[in-house]
């Protein structure tokens, strides 16, 4: 077990080597979960008013800047920003009328803060805004369809060489703590 995690960490050493001495700049993917809840106001009429719809929103927020390196990043760096959830998704860049303007701060290799805020194209005034690390989502009442707000957070899902790290020290520490217990048990002596 620690030769394979020895071998895992030697090749992703020697990648990172290889990127780095390349001095390319990689396409970088981050991962969120996104919870919270929306909450559907059916109140229109307010001394006649029944309970709000509050329902849970999940899902998943991947983005994808042209760099991982840290610093800050505009609309202009970003490769691709997907929220897929249960309650509402979309897709950037796409055209439209209303630019996606946003900003992405990168420190330590990981994405701390998203500022930005998506117009749906159809319908603008259903606004996503996102701001460090919350997810804020307004659908203001239009005809007859319920008012829509929702707060969600965003968590960052460990990268695969993370969970590999992580997998391969539980690993060692498990050998480690195993190894003692057999040295001891050969040195005790056997009763004829």
């Amino acid at each position: 077990m620690a030769s394979i995690c020895t071998k895992t960490f030697e090749l992703a050493l020697a990648l990172t080597l290889a990127a780095f001495s390349a001095g390319a700049r990689a396409d970088s993917t981050f991962v969120f979960t996104l919870s919270g809840q929306q909450d559907f106001q059916s109140c229109t009429n307010p001394p006649l008013c029944t309970r709000d719809l509050i329902l849970p929103w999940m899902g998943k927020l991947t983005v994808v800047l042209d760099s991982g390196a840290d610093g800050e990043y505009s609309q202009l760096d970003l490769v691709s920003f997907d929220l897929v959830s249960n309650l509402d998704s979309f897709h950037e860049p796409i055209w439209s009328a209303i630019p996606f303007i946003a900003r992405f701060t990168v420190a330590d290799g990981k994405l701390t803060s998203i500022g930005a805020a998506y117009y749906d194209p159809p319908d603008p005034d259903d606004v996503t805004t996102f701001g460090g690390m919350e997810v804020y989502e307004e659908r203001p009442l239009i005809y007859f369809t319920p008012a829509v707000t929702g707060l969600a957070t965003l968590t960052p899902v460990p990268e695969l060489g993370s969970w590999a790290m992580l997998l391969c020290g539980l690993a060692l520490t498990v050998s480690a703590v195993r190894s003692p217990r057999r040295d001891r048990a050969s040195r005790q002596p056997r009763l004829a």
